[in-house]
């Protein structure tokens, strides 16, 4: 899977979105969350942030309204293009095992929902470790193969697992092959914090949403989560 083939098929895929960013309440809940999770395990005073495909910026919009000095990357040039129009920061368009950064250059780096579309995970993971400071902090947010509705549609329906029709690219792990990747590639997980929030789904009806934000997110055992919140520090 190259470079070419990703870029061209998440321009069309951004295009298809139709919007100036992230509009979903869940996301928002999340950015927030990711941010305070920061201000827990980074005890520098420097707040230099990358954001490693970064799509159209909105969580980096989030991180400036708190005052971090924010850059973003991806792949897709459109993705870039759009976040220039409404971010005021310093936006690059580029791959994820190839930043195009020095060593040791930031503070806190994030990967939010797109490490599993990586050609590389492996790669992606050594570049995310090379650019972050001795005494910085990475989050890494990724999917859990064994999510309790992935298991249901795979009982239900018999399908793989799949987010955001991203299946041109995508893999699954468990938290403990997500946990082993990031640790055999440069990284130690010092923190996990689960994500089991819903504000918008085409695979359930509303019935069926309403139930699992108002009942049953609250008691997902922790390894049947929908997704894992990976705080990290270089090896």
């Amino acid at each position: 899977m190259s470079d070419v083939y990703l870029k061209k098929n998440y321009n069309s895929w951004w295009q298809s979105k139709q919007i100036h960013g992230e509009s979903i309440d869940a996301a928002r809940r999340m950015y927030h969350a990711i941010l305070d999770g920061f201000e827990k395990y980074y005890k520098g005073k420097s707040k230099k942030i990358l954001d490693v495909a970064c799509g159209t910026g909105e969580f980096l919009k989030e991180a400036k309204n708190r005052g971090m000095d924010i850059y973003g990357v991806d792949i897709s040039d459109y993705a870039i293009q759009d976040a220039k129009k409404h971010i005021q920061g310093k936006f690059f368009v580029g791959s994820g095992e190839e930043l195009p950064f020095k060593k040791d250059e930031f503070d806190l780096v994030t990967c939010i929902g797109s490490l599993e579309h990586f050609a590389s995970q492996q790669k992606g993971i050594s570049e995310m470790a090379r650019v972050i400071k001795k005494n910085g902090v990475l989050l890494i947010h990724v999917p859990n193969l064994m999510f309790l509705g992935h298991i249901y549609m795979t009982y239900r329906y018999g399908v793989m697992p799949s987010e955001g029709k991203q299946s041109f690219s995508e893999v699954f792990y468990t938290y403990e092959g997500w946990k082993k990747l990031l640790e055999e590639n440069g990284l130690k997980v010092i923190a996990c914090t689960v994500v089991n929030d819903m504000s918008k789904t085409e695979k359930v009806n509303i019935v069926t949403k309403l139930l699992w934000q108002s009942v049953i997110r609250h008691i997902v055992p922790f390894h049947l989560s929908y997704a894992f919140n990976f705080y990290c520090t270089k090896k």
